[in-house]
C-alpha cells in the first residue's frame, strides 16, 4: 500500500492489520508519502487504516508480485511495465512504478507475465555471461546468477553488461523487420505487433522462419566484413567488435557508410 502526499499539508500515517486486529506494518513517519510492503496470503481477510488529513493524499494498492520462488510480477488487463536493473548483490525492480529491491543470492527466476493491454519490459544487465533468447513477446534469460522469463509482453528491451553475451531472435509467422547495427538490433513485427531490441550483445543471431521477412544490417565506422549466400547473411567487425547474423530472411539490405 502507497500513500502519496506533501507532508506540509498534513500527516499521514497507514497501518495494517489481519483479520483479528493484530498490526502486522505500518508506515508513520514524518516525511512525505508512506509505504507499507507485507507478505499477504491467499484468501486472508486484511484491514488497513488510513490517520490523519490532507487533501492532496492519493491511496494506491499493489497485489501483483508474488514473492515466493519465482519472484513473479502478475500483469493486468491494462499497460503494465517493468524493469529490472541488475545492481550487484540488489536487483532493482520497477513494476508499474513501484520500486521494489530483491536480494540477487536469494532469487534464481524472475517472472513478468502480461495478460492484456500493451505492456512493456527492461532488463539492464550486470556483468557475467548471458544469453537472450526471444520470440515475439517473449524472452528467456539465461545467466550465471539468475534468470528472467517473459510472456505476453509487446515491447522486450534488454541491454547487456560486460562479458560474453549472445542474443538470438526469433520472428512471427508475420512480415517482420530486423535491423542489425553495431550497437543494437531489432526485430519487429511490421506493424510493431511486437517489438523486441538488445543493446550491447557481442553476437546477435536473428531467424526468420515464416512470413516476408527484411532485414537490414549496418557497418561501424571501422573495417567490416560482410558475407551473403542464399541461406544467411553476416556483417561483423574486422575484429568481431560486432557481428549480425540473420538467417533465411527473403531479403537482405546490408549499407556501407564509412
Amino acid at each position: 500500500m502507497e500513500a502519496t502526499f506533501l507532508h506540509i499539508l498534513g500527516n499521514i500515517d497507514v497501518l495494517v492489520y489481519d483479520a483479528d486486529q493484530n498490526l502486522i506494518a505500518e508506515g508513520s513517519s514524518l516525511t512525505d508519502n508512506e509505504r507499507v510492503d507485507f507478505i499477504s496470503t491467499a484468501g486472508q481477510e486484511y484491514h488497513f487504516r488510513v490517520l490523519g488529513d490532507n487533501p492532496g493524499l492519493q491511496l494506491r494498492f499493489m497485489n501483483k508480485v508474488s514473492v515466493n520462488s519465482p519472484i513473479t510480477f502478475v500483469g493486468t488487463a491494462g499497460d503494465d511495465s517493468l524493469e529490472l536493473v541488475d545492481g550487484g548483490a540488489i536487483v532493482y525492480a520497477v513494476y508499474n512504478g513501484i520500486e521494489y529491491e530483491f536480494e540477487r543470492c536469494e532469487h534464481e527466476l524472475f517472472v513478468f507475465a502480461g495478460n492484456g493491454g500493451d505492456d512493456s519490459a527492461v532488463i539492464r544487465l550486470g556483468q557475467g555471461k548471458a544469453t537472450a533468447t526471444m520470440r515475439p513477446g517473449e524472452l528467456e534469460l539465461r545467466r550465471y546468477a539468475y534468470d528472467v522469463d517473459i510472456n505476453g509482453v509487446e515491447e522486450i528491451k534488454v541491454f547487456a553488461g560486460e562479458g560474453q553475451t549472445t542474443a538470438k531472435m526469433y520472428d512471427s509467422p508475420g512480415n517482420d523487420r530486423m535491423i542489425g547495427k553495431p550497437d543494437y538490433s531489432v526485430l519487429r513485427g511490421v506493424t510493431n505487433e511486437f517489438y523486441n531490441y538488445v543493446k550491447g550483445f557481442e553476437r546477435v543471431f536473428a531467424y526468420a522462419t515464416a512470413g516476408s521477412d527484411i532485414a537490414n544490417l549496418y557497418d561501424s565506422v571501422s573495417d567490416d566484413r560482410f558475407i551473403g549466400t542464399p541461406e544467411y547473411s553476416l556483417l561483423r567487425g574486422e575484429n568481431y567488435e560486432f557481428y549480425n547474423y540473420a538467417v533465411r530472411f527473403d531479403r537482405v539490405h546490408a549499407f556501407a557508410a564509412a
